[in-house]
């Protein structure tokens, strides 16, 4: 199933847009080898920039496990985050109430702990010391990467979490804490079986 969805995701990033050019009659003819020169090098851009997300996580968990959260952020910086069930709750009133919606533009945050927070609540449920080390934003090496972090550093996401909570209780709206005792939890607080 995982193979199958991961397989759906690439089809839909690569080959929908030919085939709704291809119905809509819009599509130009190219040689066989121009259309596969095409795909490989979309296919390799996709491939690449995950590559690069991947080694980032993977570089934050290694760290995590040794006992350290490192941010390219200032310790007392708040980073807005979404809990994916949230990010579903919130689709679900869009679906339930479409009319209540249409024309309107929300940005969503579930909360916004700053670095040393977020350590406070990992060492809580992990049950032992998660310490901050902030580093530099021009040592990551994704381009991308560097200028998500430069826009995270400075002017950040903008949602009104205060607002999102009174006006729409029913998402749940999952503080960083209960989300940390949550993943952890389910790993038996082990982080080596993350």
């Amino acid at each position: 199933m995982t193979r199958f969805l991961s397989n759906l995701r690439l089809v839909h990033k690569l080959a929908i847009p030919a085939l709704l050019l291809l119905a809509s009659g819009l599509v130009t003819l190219m040689t066989a080898a121009h259309w596969h020169d095409s795909f490989e090098r979309q296919t390799m851009d996709i491939v690449d920039r995950d590559a690069v997300r991947f080694e980032l996580a993977n570089k934050v968990v290694t760290d995590l496990l040794a006992g350290t959260l490192t941010l390219p952020l200032p310790p007392g910086r708040p980073l807005q985050q979404l809990d994916r069930s949230d990010l579903g709750s919130f689709v679900e009133l869009i679906l339930r109430d479409p009319d209540r919606f249409r024309g309107t533009r929300t940005e969503l945050a579930s909360d916004a702990p700053t670095p040393a927070e977020m350590c406070r609540a990992l060492s809580a449920a992990l049950g032992r010391e998660v310490r901050f080390a902030e580093t530099a934003t021009a040592d990551i090496g994704s381009p991308d990467m560097a200028a998500m972090w430069t826009f995270l550093r400075t002017r950040g996401y903008q949602a009104d979490i205060e607002t999102l909570r009174r006006e729409y209780p029913g998402v749940g709206w999952t503080t960083f804490s209960k989300w940390a005792e949550r993943a952890l939890a389910s790993s038996g607080r082990n982080p080596g079986t993350w």
